[in-house]
């Protein structure tokens, strides 16, 4: 049976939720990682631009501005980076962070 474009796009676009975990504080940032979530293999060939709504992060249940924060993949997963002097109060432990993107989880 030919799979439809649709049946396609859809294998691809899984828009799963990954929680991240209190890294480290920095001078410039608050750290947090996705511990061995990284994102499918065909985003790697796609400029993941800023303003796209393909990827999107939450604190608290509420979505962040891409302005506010570097996303990085390093071999432990994906980094967030969110930039200390955009958040009026201090991010730790306590704070609930998802990544929601096209992200696939390889522990």
């Amino acid at each position: 049976m030919k799979n439809s474009f649709l049946d396609i796009v859809n294998t691809y676009n899984t828009n799963k939720q990954a929680q991240c975990t209190y890294k480290e504080t920095t001078g410039q940032y608050y750290i947090f990682v996705a511990n061995h979530w990284f994102f499918k293999e065909y985003l790697r060939d796609i400029e993941r631009l800023k303003n796209e709504n393909r990827i999107l992060v939450y604190i608290n249940g509420i979505v962040i501005s891409p302005d506010d924060y570097e996303i990085k993949e390093l071999g432990d997963g994906i980094n967030l980076n969110f930039i200390k002097q955009q958040f009026p109060y201090v991010l730790n432990n306590d704070d609930k962070i998802y990544l929601s993107a096209d992200v696939q989880y390889r522990g």
